[in-house]
């Protein structure tokens, strides 16, 4: 339906992405918006308290930034050399390692001694949050960060769960349960092992204490806390270390979700955008790509205001027509034809009339 990957990505993913092309935005839009239904959170779950997001910028310390910047100058160095194909995984390793020094520079470096701006005010965030009865999900990418947080949580006394992908099903069902139970303030979790599958809504506070290049992922980490059962307001902050890399990728999980909003709208409700003048104008965008969608074995039931009529492409490239004296089936290179010129010409595809049926029941 939506062509062949060499064509969607010609026709739409480039200009979409690299060019951002509002035209081939709003065509992606309409191609698949009568079949997507979007229920939002504040839709559907009324009673489910508000959820508040902020972003809390750290700047760091000189001896961070020094070698911060270091690495960079070494990232500029790789690139520098030209062929990225050659070069990815060596640039994909940098950047990790820059995301890193973000947390603390102890990360990569085991002699460094100094200050790490984002444990520092994680820290401070978490002894408020104990003090003022809340209860923390903190979220990280880098099981050996979570380590260091938990040491930090021993020093000052706060106790906590660590929750990794070692850690077994048995174990992890325990501390979940525990956690909505009892008075443990801090709940440490691996985003990869804990961002799906946990209820956890004993917590009012998350903390993701590094960014993700996929937002989705951390807006599921989230929904650990703010979910059906929850009763308190939660809140949501991201730690960000300033002037690195970190702030590019919040600019680009920013990005990410605008393209993703524009594609999939509030306003999509399925059914009732799926009037004959969007299946219309849907299949005009695919009459000369009909045979890819023939090789897939879709339904078309097409509403003309009076009665109601379908065509099955079949696999092969056939058009099955039903009629009242019963099906005939057309050769691929005709019912690519007479489709895409009755499509063309403002007609719907003729067949038999289905009897009792609603429009809002068409679907392709």
């Amino acid at each position: 339906f939506l062509y062949a990957y060499p064509r969607f990505r010609e026709t739409l993913e480039v200009p979409i992405v690299k060019n951002g092309d509002p035209a081939a935005l709003a065509r992606l839009s309409n191609m698949t918006g009568a079949f997507i239904l979007r229920r939002l959170k504040r839709d559907v779950l009324a009673e489910l308290p508000p959820k508040t997001e902020s972003v809390l910028y750290v700047t760091m310390e000189e001896g961070q930034r020094q070698l911060y910047l270091a690495n960079v100058a070494k990232v500029k160095q790789t690139l520098g050399q030209g062929d990225f194909g050659h070069n990815r995984m060596a640039i994909l390793a940098a950047l990790t390692r820059l995301r890193q020094i973000c947390c603390s520079p102890s990360l990569c470096y085991e002699a460094y001694a100094g200050d790490s701006c984002k444990l520092t005010a994680c820290m401070e965030l978490l002894r408020e949050a104990a003090e003022t009865g809340h209860k923390v999900l903190l979220f990280s990418q880098f099981t050996s960060m979570l380590a260091l947080i938990a040491q930090a949580l021993e020093q000052e006394g706060l106790s906590h769960y660590l929750l990794q992908g070692s850690t077994s099903k048995e174990t992890r069902a325990a501390m979940v349960e525990s956690f909505n139970r009892d008075d443990t303030p801090v709940f440490l979790i691996s985003l990869k092992a804990g961002g799906t599958g946990l209820n956890l809504t004993g917590a009012d506070l998350v903390i993701h204490f590094d960014p993700w290049w996929n937002l989705a992922a951390q807006n599921q980490a989230t929904d650990r806390a703010h979910r059906i059962g929850q009763k308190h307001p939660v809140q949501v902050v991201r730690l960000i270390a300033k002037d690195t890399v970190e702030e590019k990728i919040l600019l680009l999980q920013q990005s990410k979700q605008d393209l993703a909003q524009s594609v999939i709208r509030e306003d999509m409700d399925g059914f009732s955008l799926l009037t004959p003048e969007r299946l219309l104008e849907i299949h005009l965008y695919i009459k000369n790509g009909l045979a890819d969608a023939a090789a897939c074995g879709i339904l078309i039931n097409i509403w003309n205001g009076e009665d109601l009529y379908h065509a099955d492409i079949v696999s092969g490239g056939s058009l099955l027509q039903r009629r009242r004296g019963g099906p005939s089936l057309l050769s691929g290179g005709a019912a690519r034809r007479r489709t895409a010129g009755a499509l063309a010409a403002g007609n719907p595809v003729r067949g038999r009339r289905l009897e009792g049926r609603h429009p809002r029941g068409a679907q392709a």
